[in-house]
């Protein structure tokens, strides 16, 4: 094997020998470079650092380069580095005088018939779980006599048709989402119109001199929603504003069409999507997303807009996990399961207690709880969460199995207070209470005892058994100390109501 990489990676050169390019340089007693000691080539083409990687899971290795020599000079070979949660990325070499050396992706654009100012796009690294579209690409502006260099925004814009007004994107790789957008006056001439950027702050939003609001925010529009077409087309882009305290500030589109400042739990909301928009709902907003619904709707919970079918006879269901829809049709109900309607298994009592009729949920919830109790006593309400198919464990330290349950669990818990009345449990009580704590010590004597958690209103309280105590010994300088060990095996829950 002969040939240098200048580069900080480890690679595999076989079992004969290996040599390791790290923030230390080292090598084995094989010499990599013909010709020359190791440490001088390495004075001389230092290693690029910005690409080091400890990330990298599949880096092609070294072997698979030819010898760089006389038979093949300017070859260009290429080395893929990263991992699948951030992502591959290639890095190209060039042979040159019997040396393997970083040159930039540019080297894979042809020369055949462009003129100064075209764009060479060229595709670097692909995209990951944490991020979306068809990869990471480089561009390259051609300057003439052969040469590209690495385009920036105005570059890749002129090479583009456009007229006064025309409007380009400009996405930038950073650790953020960073989109930069420019306007095109005339003459050659592009002004930046605004940047968006996410960070850890949320989005900024900063407008360039080719930005103009079309009205102004005012005491008599306070409170107005504004949708402002900016641009020509077919490159306009679609705003979304609110007029508050005399400035206008960013919606998305879900704001702007759905949300009015009183919505509550079982609201809908339809609506056309603005394919031009720049604040498209979350979910809309990733190119994975290939086909996209000529309607968008949405189903209200919780404070927040939950993507949703609708079904022409049961209506609204979310896609997402939370609420909790029935409906009956004939003498059966169902149940909303992420966006599907399923015949429900059970029902909550307040779907199918007669006495439900007149009452609100907090009336009804209370009818049951006994009127004689001790201080701290804990009950569960009327009001119920009902759950089908549920894959649950049980079993212990040898042996896990699943099982399928149905069951309903409370929807809220009361405790007994020392004013003789029920109130709700809080968050405090709850976690403070000793029945949510592996409390059962290890200790002699108490093989086949239970402890359980407390059931939640999603959640069923889980019961253990302590199945075996094992004794073992164990020699500290000289003083022999008895272990005990013990096994506890999930034996069983605590369920609301299960049929």
């Amino acid at each position: 094997m002969s040939g240098f990489l200048a580069k900080k990676h480890s690679f595999s050169l076989g079992t004969a020998c290996a040599a390791t390019f790290g923030l230390a340089f080292s090598l084995t007693a094989c010499d990599v470079v013909v010709g020359a000691s190791s440490k001088a080539v390495f004075d001389k083409y230092p290693v690029n650092e910005k690409h080091l990687s400890f990330y990298d899971e599949e880096l092609d290795k070294l072997e698979n380069f030819p010898v760089c020599g006389s038979g093949n000079e300017g070859r260009i070979d290429s080395l893929k580095g990263g991992n699948s949660k951030y992502g591959y990325e290639t890095y190209y070499y060039k042979c040159k005088k019997g040396i393997w050396y970083e040159t930039d992706a540019s080297v894979n654009c042809n020369t055949d018939g462009v003129k100064v100012g075209d764009i060479c796009k060229v595709k670097v690294g692909t995209s990951s779980w944490m991020s979306s579209g068809d990869g990471v690409w480089r561009y390259y502006v051609y300057e003439g006599n052969g040469a590209w260099k690495e385009a920036d925004a105005r570059d890749r814009c002129n090479a583009r048709e456009k007229t006064v007004g025309t409007i380009c994107v400009i996405a930038k790789s950073t650790q953020y989402l960073h989109d930069v957008y420019l306007i095109y006056s005339a003459d050659g001439v592009w002004e930046e119109f605004m940047t968006r950027q996410m960070s850890t702050q949320g989005v900024i939003w900063e407008y360039g001199p080719g930005f103009q609001m079309p009205k102004e925010c005012t005491a008599e529009n306070e409170g107005a929603k504004e949708k402002f077409v900016f641009g020509a087309e077919p490159d306009a882009i679609t705003l979304y504003f609110k007029c508050s305290s005399g400035e206008w500030n960013h919606l998305n589109d879900i704001d702007y069409y759905c949300t009015t400042g009183n919505n509550s739990d079982g609201d809908t909301c339809s609506f056309k999507p603005d394919e031009n928009a720049v604040e498209r709902s979350h979910w809309i907003m990733s190119e994975s997303v290939t086909t996209k619904p000529d309607l968008f709707t949405y189903y209200y919970y919780s404070g927040n807009w939950m993507q949703s079918s609708v079904d022409p006879e049961f209506g609204y269901c979310p896609e997402d996990y939370g609420p909790y829809l029935y409906k009956k049709h004939g003498d059966e109900y169902y149940t909303c399961v992420y966006g599907d309607w399923k015949p429900a298994h059970l029902v909550p009592h307040q779907y199918t207690d007669p006495r439900k009729e007149g009452l609100t949920d907090e009336e009804y919830d209370v009818l049951d709880l006994p009127s004689e109790a001790s201080v701290g006593d804990r009950v569960g309400g009327l009001l119920e969460n009902c759950f089908d198919n549920v894959e649950l464990p049980l079993g212990g330290p040898s042996e896990w199995r699943y099982e399928m349950y149905d069951y309903c669990m409370s929807k809220n818990y009361y405790r007994y207070r020392e004013s003789g009345s029920w109130t709700l449990e809080t968050d405090e009580e709850f976690t403070n209470d000793p029945a949510m704590h592996y409390n059962l010590e290890c200790a002699p004597g108490t093989e086949g005892a239970e402890f359980r958690f407390l059931p939640e209103s999603r959640d069923p309280g889980r019961i253990y058994r302590r199945t075996s105590i094992r004794y073992d010994t164990v020699n500290v300088n000289g003083a022999v100390r008895e272990l005990i060990y013990c096994d506890d095996a999930l034996v069983g829950y605590n369920f609301g109501r299960t049929e």
